[in-house]
């Protein structure tokens, strides 16, 4: 063949692979939206509103059709850095900087401000908590004159119910029911009525706070002083409800010297000048619920960080970490006295509790000691472990669960079925794994293996493994496999721009890659909306002990992950029942969104810069590999799009003013 004969045949490929590729990337747009001034930004939330920001206002489009539902106007300094979503909640927090800073909260529903700072006289916001059995939003900080206040605000009308301006320095606040409230501060503890912001009670939360309450004048100026020192301790703040309802633990972690309460009420203070890093101390006391008086006459205070807590029929078992060994305890109910040990003073363990995961008949605790990772089960009622040695598992607890095969324990590190009666592995060796790189169904759970480059099973009824692919697979692009899918074809294994799928007989149908585009930053938006599409699954992980059990003992029909599906819509739906409307809505979209993920989609977005150089989010079908559709998003450095990963959609601006809407 001539040159000039081989130049035209490369030509010609090249005419029919543009052809191709534009018949491919004819994606027609849903929608097309003009707004009337030049679009600086726009943010797709996690239960799916879209925002977009022009010059000083913020406007709310309608997915389903482009229009512009709503507009809050003078926000001028508003970045998409400063905005941020209320967690477990369908409103928005926007940060105003410039010349005037101001925080907003605004419902993304109605298109409206329920808060400012600046107008309600905040200087600084500490705490912003979602009130949903009460229909409102609590917002703690600071005033202009310096002062600690508390302000409520109604979710339904935006309106301040009721604000508390003569109070310390605030940690916590607490919601008991649907009426009342609890905040603790650096001196008191304070139960309030939600509606009208009226005090049932208010009492010192130490013996130290009530002896600086009764020195009048000396003990106000104290106040200031420590109040003003305290900005700069750092302290954590935890409530415990006692399951009889009659009485709250609070529990108190401070960095500074290490102290221990003994019996006999004496203090044993640890010196932290020893250079080794930050010592910590955590305190225990209880309070009543009615009246808000101190339970116990001993304050009980143990070296380490504050744990998990954990009641039983006499008391209250704490399990705190301080590091290469920590004192666990069981605090009386009545009197606080310690129970365990020898004269109380507590339970020796190696290391310090990190987690903690209540079962019918004991407490799983995971403790680490100079990076090493303990397991073991304590009888919450003798303050002993069952187990005679510990187990070995690295990582965090994620679940830990019953399976016919004995107790399958599941960290973000390891995993491993153990035995319940003596703690003896069931599998030979801790098998390695990685947030959402196993699945489970039908009584078995798949692994992929980043590190042995495996595909392992696991069969919970008989305690056994398999390995079902184990050919050599390497993604290209310096990226390994993040993410496990069963689908019908078999294993889907997936990263940022590869796709690669395992026969249910363990060989490899296909492995795809799709060039990256030369910004990384490019990628933001869509990982941002895999993030939220993740996190919806993660929601319900708290579900996930509870149906894994019965999901093993089901028909071959039934798979833990339908199981865990249907935990999840029954839990939504029955926090729906019974609270304010915006918290009903916001529980219904958040469901609706979960279940559009369970549809089974056939399609993975990607990222890519294919042969004109242009950048392109393309339809990858999960069974073949293939391109179905793209949207081309041209040569420009960084376009501005957002994806809506759950409903599949996509939002691009293609110039100053216009919005396009693509939905595969």
């Amino acid at each position: 063949m001539t040159k000039s004969k081989t130049i035209m045949l490369i030509s010609g490929f090249s005419f029919l692979f543009c052809i191709v590729f534009q018949s491919i990337a004819a994606v027609t747009p849903k929608w097309t939206a003009e707004l009337d001034k030049p679009i600086q930004w726009q943010k797709v939330t996690s239960l799916g509103y879209h925002l977009v920001y022009c010059s000083g206002k913020l406007c709310g489009l309608d997915t389903e059709t482009g229009n512009v539902k709503w507009t809050i106007e003078n926000l001028d300094g508003l970045n998409l850095e400063g905005l941020e979503e209320i967690q477990n909640s369908p409103y928005i927090v926007a940060t105003l900087a410039g010349n005037a800073p101001d925080i907003v909260i605004i419902d993304p529903v109605e298109g409206k401000k329920i808060f400012s700072s600046k107008k309600a006289g905040f200087i600084s916001i500490s705490q912003k908590l979602s009130l949903y059995k009460t229909g409102g939003i609590l917002v703690t900080g600071r005033k202009t004159d310096n002062k600690n206040a508390a302000a409520m605000i109604d979710m339904q009308t935006g309106k301040s119910l009721w604000e508390l301006d003569k109070i310390d320095k605030l940690y916590k606040a607490y919601e008991i029911d649907n009426d009342d409230l609890l905040l603790v501060s650096l001196w008191s503890v304070y139960r309030i009525k939600v509606k009208t912001g009226s005090i049932v009670w208010q009492n010192a939360n130490s013996k130290g706070a009530e002896k600086i309450n009764n020195m009048g004048k000396i003990g106000s100026l104290l106040k200031k002083v420590t109040d003003k020192a305290a900005s700069n301790v750092k302290m954590e703040v935890q409530f415990f409800l006692n399951p009889d309802k009659k009485s709250f633990i609070l529990g108190i972690e401070q960095e500074g010297a290490s102290t221990r309460t003994t019996s006999s009420g004496a203090k044993i203070t640890k010196s932290t000048s020893s250079g080794a890093g930050p010592e910590y101390s955590n305190g225990y006391m209880a309070y009543s619920l009615a009246d808000g008086s101190r339970l116990w006459d001993i304050e009980n205070t143990y070296p380490g960080k504050i744990g998990k807590v954990v009641f039983n029929n006499t008391g209250v078992v704490i399990l705190p970490n301080n590091g290469s060994s920590s004192l666990i305890n069981c605090l009386k109910h009545e009197d606080g006295q310690p129970l365990w040990g020898k004269r109380g003073k507590g339970n020796k363990i190696k290391g310090g509790v990190i987690d903690a995961i209540a079962l019918e008949d004991g407490v799983m605790i995971l403790t680490m000691k100079k990076d090493r990772t303990y397991l073991n089960i304590l009888d919450k009622n003798t303050g002993v472990m069952k187990w005679e040695k510990e187990a070995r598992i690295d990582g965090h607890l994620k679940i830990a669960q019953k399976v016919p095969a004995g107790l399958l324990v599941v960290t973000n590190e390891e995993l491993n079925i153990f035995d319940v009666s003596s703690g003896a592995q069931k599998l030979d060796k801790n098998i390695a794994v990685e947030p959402g790189m196993y699945q489970v169904k039908n009584s078995k759970m798949y692994i992929w293996s980043n590190r042995e480059n495996v595909l392992k099973g696991i069969n919970l009824e008989k305690g056994t493994t398999k390995i079902f692919f184990s050919s050599k697979l390497k993604f290209e692009g310096k990226e390994k496999p993040t993410a496990l899918e069963l689908i019908p074809q078999g294993y889907l294994l997936k990263s940022s721009q590869n796709i690669a799928l395992i026969s249910i007989d363990g060989k490899l149908i296909y492995q795809t890659y799709f060039e990256a585009p030369k910004d990384p930053t490019i990628l933001r938006a869509l990982n941002m909306a895999r993030a939220v599409t993740a996190s919806l699954y993660a929601a319900n992980a708290a579900f996930a002990t509870a149906a894994l059990g019965s999901a093993t003992a089901k028909t071959e029909e039934e798979s833990l992950e339908r199981a865990v599906g249907a935990g999840f819509t029954t839990v939504y739906s029955e926090i729906a029942k019974g609270y304010t409307s915006v918290a009903a809505d916001s529980f219904k979209k958040a469901n609706a969104r979960y279940k559009a993920t369970k549809q089974g989609k056939d399609f993975v977005f990607i990222l890519t810069k294919e042969a004109r150089k242009n950048n392109q989010i393309v339809q990858v079908l999960k069974s073949t590999g293939e391109v179905k559709d793209a949207i081309d998003l041209g040569k420009e450095r960084m376009p501005s799009y957002e994806v809506d990963d759950v409903t599949n959609t996509i939002f691009y601006k293609t110039s100053e003013k216009q919005i396009k809407c693509y939905k595969f």
